[in-house]
Formats: structure tokens, sequence, C-alpha cells
């Protein structure tokens, strides 16, 4: 039994970014302020968890989709070098706080 409750507690913005990352690009080490919906419309990334000390890379590829918990420090891939990967990113957050915050590499994630 599938089922979804949202409810804010306070005003609110919502965004939808397309991000695209060319040959071995990557997004930069950041965290969010809340939950991202993500979508991968082209290519593939490995989305690497800066969070856990292991640093684990999971790849999702053209049509797999999956949720960016808030404040886990995290990087996205390209997985290729040579083709461009594009992803989706839906984002629901407090009005006035940043979307992104930008943080320095894990020592683990080297």
């Amino acid at each position: 039994h599938w089922g979804m409750i949202l409810k804010t507690k306070d005003d609110t913005d919502m965004g939808t970014d397309q991000i695209t990352l060319d040959g071995g690009g990557q997004t930069g080490w950041h965290t969010h302020p809340a939950a991202v919906f993500v979508t991968v419309t082209h290519g593939s990334i490995v989305w690497r968890d800066g969070t856990n000390a292991m640093c684990p890379g999971t790849t999702y590829s053209v049509g797999q989709s999956f949720i960016e918990n808030a404040f886990v420090i995290h990087n996205a891939f390209n997985a290729s070098m040579s083709e461009p990967a594009v992803f989706v990113a839906m984002h629901i957050n407090p009005t006035g706080v940043p979307f992104v915050t930008g943080v320095p590499t894990p020592g683990q994630c080297h």
C-alpha cells in the first residue's frame, strides 16, 4: 500500500532544475536543506554518499529516480567520460534558505 504525506510547517519554495554534466563532470560536494527528488534523463550518474564512512557510490541510469535526503553530503559524477549525463532535480525547501550549500570533500572520499 503506497502513500505519501507531505506537509510543511512554514513558507516553502519549490523548484526544478535540469543539470547537465559533461563527460567526466561532477556537481561538486554539497548538501541540501530538504529532500531532493532526482530523475536521470540522459546517460548515467554515480551518486556518492560522503556522509557514509565508506563513501559508497550508486549508479543511476536513464529513467531511474531516487531521493536525496536532507543534509546528506554528496556528489554526482557523470559515469561516462565522453557522453553528457542529464538529470532533473525537484526540490522543496524552506523559503529564503539556499537550495545548495557547497562543502569540502569528505576525508574518506578522496
